[in-house]
């Protein structure tokens, strides 16, 4: 078992056509001439279980729903996209690599549950996906593919709660992130709640197209029999290298550290990693391990959505439940007063055992709330604080007590975020949630409010317009102006990319692109972007690209020089290039983009895309 490569493209897909001519689509084609039914039948038959962290069959998931449409209104299918799991990039991979795929599965979704609607949930700072997913949409409308099916792409908050299913609901329907009592296929959308939605995660959909075109037994034919095909795996935390890969289900979770981890970092040795923060420690005498959901729930841990969160032997072990536990506390919503009040409980009893600051009293608050922190929960978030912390309190028992009685043992602070990015082999986790208070504000002090309490006062923010919108009031088609840039900003990473693996003396072609590349960028942000910044916001600074353009020359100037191992200076202007072209980037992506959406109308959007696909096609 080992790498293969069904969901997760090795290279970006960059157009609709491009999906095509590799043998996308088809699965469209081929369900057209045969019962919905007949879908959902080899959605079973697959065994295809939910990537989403739950492993819920999909096939039943399927039957379900279908069977809770009694009201005769219509079933909308839901792409949950609002990935926040830490240790987990793979949806966020997947879309950007490929967001056809993904579409294709949905639709396909559609036709077996005959729902005129497709919804993407996915987050309004998710910059790259978002212009993927809105360029995709275009061109499948271009195309004429499944016009009897809406696809609407909703832009919601950052919060760790907007991936659970039911609060992304609330969220579609324009409310806060608070999740739900009854499941999606008891209760559904407005205007039709009655009617089940059925929910599924990224991954999930992006295996339906080839479990269509090529039947239940090829995706069977990889995995084990409970948990058959591929699992997206993410690797991050002490290892050499960060990254994301497809795996074989029932690969080695060891194998798939050291695939995509390169092992740990120098005079460091690997010592334990966590899936997510759904799931307890698995010690490296357990790196044996099958990635399969039988195989990890034997162990007594769990497989999640494969986001591998790696830890050396720098770290202390209670820390990772400590900084496990300040998360699931600080993103609890409150709704749950027990999940709330116990989880900062044991968020704290954990922060005074680090420290060694702890008496008899803190560990008995720590095994009394682990034992409270789920009663009356409504979602899983609870459960984790159970199962992680739980699970921590079992393994250590009372040497966890008498460890960390005496101060002076000196470990490397544990940080758990969500990822935002991958850049250069390394995940740049949130650093805005380590400003988050437990009332869900990022102001100075907290207001020892509850989310809850606090939401109520607060209004929801409006997500930007659906791109199911067919044409603007002047009969204009939208398209998102910000995906050919979004994409150029991939190819100028793959050029630093390029660069950085080539020795000196091969470096000119990849110089060469990357001058293209950035003199293209030059030209549509000092004709294009710059100009509508200074409009809506002023200060904008017209020529940082000038001083990447330049140091471009540099570069090529001590080529030469490298190849005669006269020196590497070649090599430290490259590596400054790339910080500040690097940093340009996350800046137009975080900050200038999203700002352009908020204050241009449609229609201005819809001329800027005109302009820049002027620009690009030169």
């Amino acid at each position: 078992m080992g790498a293969l490569q069904r969901v997760l493209d090795p290279v970006p897909i960059d157009s609709f056509d491009d999906y095509v001519g590799s043998g996308g689509g088809r699965s469209l084609a081929m369900v057209a001439g045969v019962a919905p039914l007949t879908v959902v039948d080899m959605i079973v038959a697959s065994g295809l279980r939910g990537r989403g962290g739950a492993g819920f069959p999909t096939g039943l998931k399927w039957q379900t729903v279908l069977a809770g449409a009694t009201s005769g209104d219509p079933i909308t299918v839901a792409v949950n996209a609002a990935e926040g799991e830490p240790g987990t990039f793979k949806d966020r991979a997947l879309l950007r690599r490929n967001p056809y795929r993904v579409l294709e599965g949905a639709l396909v979704a559609a036709y077996a549950m005959s729902a005129p609607r497709v919804v993407v949930a996915t987050k309004r700072s998710f910059g790259i996906e978002v212009g993927r997913l809105r360029t995709a949409v275009a061109e499948l409308r271009a195309a004429d593919v499944a016009t009897d099916v809406t696809i609407d792409i909703v832009e919601g908050p950052d919060s760790y709660l907007y991936g659970e299913e039911t609060a992304m609901l609330e969220v579609i329907d324009g409310r806060h992130p608070l999740p739900r009592v009854a499941p999606p296929f008891r209760r559904g959308l407005e205007p039709h709640p009655g009617t089940p939605v059925l929910v599924d995660n990224v991954e999930t959909l992006a295996n339906v197209p080839g479990i269509v075109v090529e039947g239940p037994a090829w995706f069977r034919a990889a995995g084990t029999d409970e948990s058959p095909g591929t699992i997206v795996c993410t690797v991050s935390g002490d290892t050499r290298r960060h990254g994301v890969g497809e795996f074989e289900m029932g690969t080695a979770m060891g194998e798939v550290i050291d695939d995509l981890g390169r092992g740990p970092t120098e005079g460091r040795q690997l010592v334990a990693a966590i899936a997510g923060t759904a799931n307890p420690l698995v010690t490296a005498a357990e790196f044996d391990t099958p990635m399969s959901y039988e195989a990890m729930s034997r162990i007594g841990s769990g497989l999640g959505t494969g986001g591998l969160i790696v830890f050396d032997d720098s770290r202390d072990p209670v820390d990772v439940g400590r900084a496990v536990s300040h998360f699931l506390a600080i993103e609890s919503c409150g709704q749950c007063e027990p999940c709330k009040l116990d989880g900062e409980a044991i968020a704290s009893s954990l922060r005074q055992i680090v420290i060694a600051d702890a008496d008899d009293a803190t560990f008995e608050t720590l095994r009394r709330r682990v034992g409270t922190v789920g009663r009356g929960a409504r979602c899983a978030l609870a459960r984790q604080q159970e199962s992680v912390i739980g699970d921590l309190c079992a393994r250590f028992g009372e040497a966890l007590a008498e460890y960390h009685r005496e101060p002076g043992l000196e470990h490397a602070a544990v940080r758990i975020a969500p990822l935002v990015d991958l850049v250069d082999g390394r995940f740049v986790l949130d650093d805005g949630f380590f400003t988050k208070q437990p009332d869900w504000s990022h102001d100075e002090r907290d207001s020892g409010q509850l989310p809850v309490d606090r939401l109520a006062t607060k209004p929801v923010e409006v997500a930007p317009a659906n791109v199911s919108a067919e044409a603007t009031a002047e009969g204009k088609e939208f398209r998102d102006p910000f995906a050919p840039l979004l994409n150029l900003h991939e190819a100028i990473r793959a050029d630093l990319d390029v660069l950085f693996a080539s020795r000196p003396h091969e470096r000119h072609d990849g110089i060469e692109d990357l001058r293209r590349h950035l003199h293209q960028h030059t030209e549509l942000d000092d004709r294009l972007i710059h100009p509508l910044v200074q409009r809506v916001a002023a200060g904008s600074d017209s020529a940082v690209w000038d001083a990447e353009l330049h140091a471009l020359d540099a570069i090529a100037a001590t080529t030469a020089v490298e190849a005669g191992g006269g020196g590497d200076d070649g090599r430290t202007t490259l590596d400054g290039l790339a910080c500040d072209v690097r940093r340009n980037l996350n800046d137009d992506q975080r900050v200038i983009y999203p700002l352009l959406r908020q204050h241009l109308d449609q229609n201005e959007q819809t001329d800027l895309a005109d302009a820049i696909d002027e620009i690009v096609a030169r």
